[in-house]
């Protein structure tokens, strides 16, 4: 008996001396909503350092013959994960360790050369994804986004167009994103002859942009929605020119 307890003593002992290693996870996003429904596919690359073996010439020996040493010079190991779809989002498992990880995501589902965006996720200690989500733009291209704009709380607002009429696209993105790039919490389409289109979610508690592309429009008309605004709005009216009217609590 005492044996036993003796030998279930080290083995705890050696459990809690064991490294706790733990994924970070990073989450990707797409920002054209066109695509959300599309699979496309993403890599992870892992660059780790590896000894190569290697001899050289030693000290003469007590002959005059040079003796060959063994020495360990630096090297490059690169690994490479099995291709993955994904649709509109999804989250990366990342290994904390201390190497080179490089994202690369396809805008398709085939790997075709030339068409594929890598980002650096993280190199030794250096995390840039530290607080920050990867976003991938209608061509594939990665850059990172804040993570509290990407996570923000939303809720869902009607929207309705005042006639009838052509196709009507409204778009809520982050600020300062620009109408084709940026984070994109959610887009609806009004469709021609109806007045009425799905919900459109927008954050509770982060400003943003709503933009409208419509006919016999240039340019995509848009709307701040910052402050109070934010959270009280409660529907959102197109009227015939594009011009957005938001009903507020």
């Amino acid at each position: 008996m005492k044996i036993m307890t003796r030998i279930v003593t080290i083995a705890a002992l050696c459990v809690g001396v064991a490294p706790m290693v733990t994924a970070v996870t990073v989450k990707v996003f797409k920002n054209d909503p066109a695509t959300w429904s599309k699979p496309w596919t993403y890599q992870l690359r892992t660059q780790k350092d590896a000894g190569q073996e290697s001899t050289m010439q030693g000290p003469l020996t007590s002959a005059g013959v040079a003796s060959e040493v063994a020495v360990t010079r630096g090297a490059s190991t690169v690994m490479t994960a099995q291709p993955k779809r994904f649709t509109k989002t999804v989250n990366l498992s990342v290994d904390p360790g201390k190497h080179k990880t490089i994202l690369r995501v396809y805008p398709n589902t085939t790997q075709i050369e030339n068409t594929g965006s890598d980002l650096l996720l993280k190199e030794g200690n250096d995390e840039p994804f530290k607080g920050k989500a990867v976003l991938a733009d209608t061509n594939g291209k990665l850059s990172f986004v804040d993570l509290d704009i990407a996570l923000a709380p939303t809720h869902k607002v009607p929207v309705e167009k005042e006639v009838k009429g052509p196709l009507w696209t409204i778009t809520a993105k982050e600020v300062a994103s620009g109408p084709n790039n940026g984070f994109v919490y959610g887009e609806v389409k009004i469709k021609k002859d109806t007045s009425f289109g799905k919900d459109l979610v927008v954050p509770t508690n982060k400003d943003f942009i709503l933009y409208v592309k419509g006919p016999g429009l240039s340019a995509a008309s848009q709307f701040l929605f910052s402050g109070d605004n934010v959270n009280r709005l409660q529907k959102i009216t197109i009227d015939k020119g594009g011009k957005i009217v938001p009903v507020l609590k």
